[in-house]
């Protein structure tokens, strides 16, 4: 049997962190007031992290997204980790935050 750290140390993981309710909306609204004020780099952020929130994506499923994947009976979502397509329904207050 070889030595513990025979192949090198092992990383310890951070465990996850769950956000609560108050702080997925503090992210929001610091998102709200990136720089430049007005611009589309702060709208952006904020409705990337509510529709993580909203509908529990992958961040590399939710920046893969385009206008022709929203659909009216939800996100389309294509070529996900295991290279299949699926539809997340979404919420109507989900939906309207998207218009």
């Amino acid at each position: 049997m070889p030595p513990a750290n025979h192949f090198g140390a092992r990383k310890r993981r951070r465990p996850p962190h769950i956000y609560s309710g108050t702080e997925i909306g503090r992210l929001i609204k610091a998102a709200g007031r990136l720089r430049p004020q007005g611009g589309l780099r702060s709208l952006t952020y904020a409705t990337l992290i509510a529709l993580l929130a909203a509908t529990g994506l992958r961040i590399s499923e939710a920046l893969k997204l385009t206008f022709a994947d929203i659909t009216s009976d939800g996100l389309l979502i294509r070529e996900t980790k295991f290279s299949k397509t699926r539809l997340v329904p979404l919420h109507d207050t989900t939906a309207a935050g998207l218009q």
